[in-house]
């Protein structure tokens, strides 16, 4: 999930200017959009349209990171 989606996704928006295969990278990540949060993937999709919100979407992609990776950490301290 953080890999498909939300680490494509970042790195992409923060690297806009010097992707030359931009757009088939969002095509790439619209692939895994399912795996996203659902804020996340309707600010995902609003940007895709208006091509604004950009800052409030890479917020929403680092909330969801943090958020992922505590969920995994939490998980794979059970599991011990």
């Amino acid at each position: 999930m953080l890999e498909k989606f939300y680490i494509t996704l970042y790195n992409l928006l923060t690297t806009q200017n010097e992707t030359t295969n931009y757009q088939e990278k969002i095509k790439e990540i619209n692939c895994y959009i399912h795996l996203a949060e659902s804020g996340t993937s309707y600010r995902f999709l609003t940007y895709q349209k208006t091509n604004r919100f950009r800052n409030a979407l890479l917020e929403e992609i680092k909330k969801d990171m943090e958020n992922l990776q505590n969920e995994y950490r939490d998980l794979i301290k059970d599991i011990s």
